[in-house]
């Protein structure tokens, strides 16, 4: 039997799982559409921790919100979009949400379409139309914002640098510039609710300004950089769209708050793990569990297993490799639900445990 303090494993996994490689074939086409959990309240959400064969955790994301996400030929688009975007030139289209942002307080931004030029070697945001105070524009980047680069693999690193500017009729002038920073920092296990992936995560940083000229206001003219913004997204083979995203701005005095989250609404799992493990052929006593925990398999381990504890915000407190027979010492560890998680190559185990102190 072994015994040990769960403080002093934070030791890291050797290889589980195969990291994947992601290029043009795994990402949305005209016609997809898919359905999307929106989260309410996103206090709580973890975002920082990553690494190789990294089990993320958010299974505990709760949305009452869904809305679809649907891809368009650009000739599915408003007619007055056509002579920018097209069959030419443009891939396909996506209908957004309204921004999270103001450009200006004299200018409104609405009912936006974004189109996409997508290749074998990158998918490129190549402009945008919207209603800009109520009269629908068209605007084409100078330059392409670049939002991957094929193929895709761990510890890729890019930066792009995209421009518009547009004439607004009767009101002025609107030019932005922004740089990404894209880094593939981290491979390995997502879960979340109903349903379990092989995934990359790729973090990219966007600094963003617009310059506004308003000859409304005798040629009023100012630069107004926006918020930092941070896209955390976890991308699976023949997922289309990232299966889990965070979106985050950070503030004047440096502080990262979490702005949105979004994730895959799946109403009949189809990338789950094989459940080989499961309530019957594991017993993690006692519940709720106090100085220790035993954990014992009831058929013996074909192949490794391990063990990993989280806290409720997808913090990483303790991994292990699983005997078939253990006891874990539970010292110094908060009273609150935790989750259990066991698994290999093969198989994958959740359960969630309380403990007191």
């Amino acid at each position: 039997m072994k015994k040990c303090v769960l403080i002093h494993f934070l030791l890291s996994l050797s290889t589980v799982f195969a990291q994947i490689s992601l290029n043009r074939s795994d990402f949305a086409h005209p016609g997809d559409t898919y359905k999307l959990n929106v989260l309410g309240q996103t206090l709580g959400i973890n975002y920082n921790q990553t690494g190789q064969n990294f089990v993320w955790n958010y299974s505990n994301l709760n949305s009452l919100i869904v809305r679809n996400d649907t891809f368009y030929s650009p000739w599915q688009t408003p007619p007055v979009y056509w002579l920018f975007f097209n069959g030419f030139n443009t891939t396909m289209a996506q209908k957004m949400p309204n921004p999270p942002f103001s450009v200006s307080p004299f200018l409104s931004i609405s009912d936006v379409y974004n189109f996409y030029y997508v290749n074998n070697a990158r998918y490129e945001l190549t402009g945008f139309g919207a209603l800009i105070n109520n009269i629908p524009t068209p605007i084409k980047h100078d330059t392409a914002d670049i939002i991957y680069r094929f193929p895709l693999n761990y510890g890729n690193k890019d930066t792009s640098f995209s421009t518009f500017d547009v004439n607004i009729p009767g009101i002025g002038y609107w030019k932005n510039n922004q740089r990404r920073y894209n880094h593939v920092d981290g491979w390995g296990t997502l879960i979340i609710p109903n349903d379990t992936f092989q995934v990359l995560r790729i973090k990219s940083q966007i600094f963003n300004s617009d310059s506004v000229r308003l000859d409304t206001l005798g040629g009023f003219s100012g630069r107004f950089p926006r918020p930092k913004q941070t896209e955390y997204k976890f991308l699976t083979q023949n997922g289309g769209i990232p299966v889990l995203q965070i979106l985050t701005q950070t503030n004047q005095i440096g502080m990262e708050n979490v702005v949105s989250v979004e994730y895959l609404k799946i109403d009949s799992p189809t990338h789950k793990l094989s459940p080989h493990l499961n309530s019957n052929s594991l017993i993690i006593y006692p519940q709720p569990a106090h100085s220790t925990v035993w954990i014992k398999s009831t058929e013996p381990f074909a192949f490794y297993y391990h063990l990993q504890l989280y806290d409720m915000n997808g913090n990483l407190i303790f991994q292990d490799k699983l005997h078939s027979q253990a006891t874990y010492e539970l010292k110094n560890i908060p009273t609150g639900l935790y989750t259990i998680i066991i698994f290999n190559d093969k198989n994958i185990y959740t359960q969630k445990i309380w403990i007191t102190n």
